[in-house]
């Protein structure tokens, strides 16, 4: 009996520490519902913090382990509740905010700038117990290179959290068709023989046409015309 009871309890605590230790998505049956708050903008433009939010958002969407809420949806649920969603920058506010959206997890976070470089700044607050889950942060050397930091930030955060290499498919891209110029002693060569009893017959034809028009009617009246004006000059002469 005492044994039996011993290894019981000894399956029950491999049971938890094992649970405690496998990633938090394993303990889920579902995929986790989450929401991205606008990152505060810091030395940077408002606009340039939304253009990365909806990065981050994409790239969300794109690896397929979460069900996100469109940043459009978002707004339109926290303004109807007139929570100020830009600047949450706290676990609390971003409880507040996820329990607004029904969400598991909710996303906030900065994008700050440090002289060239860009630093996106990240947290993720689970809503249930307001704990930091993860908390990460990606640099691009310019603007140019936000998007490529966004696709790194979210791949590091899906592999912590789902505990699996997030495996992306490159794109492929359409592959123009060149044209191979032929040399041109290949290129084909066509031949035109003239036919001799067309051309035989253009030319009586040609001929046949000159004689028609010096026995046509007026020619001839010309030539009545210009003979009796020779005779009457001759007769006034």
């Amino acid at each position: 009996m005492h044994r039996k009871f011993l290894s019981l309890m000894f399956l029950v605590i491999m049971s938890v520490m094992l649970t405690g230790l496998s990633p938090l998505y394993a303990q889920r049956s579902k995929r986790m519902r989450i929401a991205v708050l606008e990152l505060t903008p810091l030395k940077v433009r408002p606009e340039l913090a939304t253009g990365v939010t909806d990065l981050l958002i994409t790239e969300l969407v794109n690896c397929g382990e979460f069900d996100v809420l469109e940043r459009t949806q978002v707004a339109q649920i926290l303004n109807e509740q007139g929570f100020q969603q830009m600047g949450v920058t706290d676990a609390s506010a971003a409880v507040e905010a996820g329990r607004m959206l029904n969400t598991d997890i909710v996303m906030i976070g900065t994008l700050q700038q440090f002289d060239q470089s860009l630093v996106i700044n990240v947290r993720l607050v689970e809503v249930s117990t307001a704990k930091i889950l993860f908390a990460d942060r990606e640099v691009a050397d310019n603007n140019d290179k936000l998007i490529d930091a966004s696709s790194l930030l979210i791949d590091s955060i899906t592999a912590r959290v789902t505990g699996k290499p997030v495996v992306r498919k490159k794109p492929q891209r359409a592959t123009r068709q060149t044209q191979t110029k032929v040399p041109d002693d290949q290129l084909p060569v066509r031949v035109f023989h003239a036919n001799r009893s067309q051309s035989s017959g253009s030319g009586q034809n040609d001929k046949r046409d000159d004689k028609e028009e010096s026995e046509s009617p007026e020619s001839g009246t010309r030539k009545r015309a210009r003979e009796g004006f020779d005779e009457l000059d001759r007769e006034t002469r």
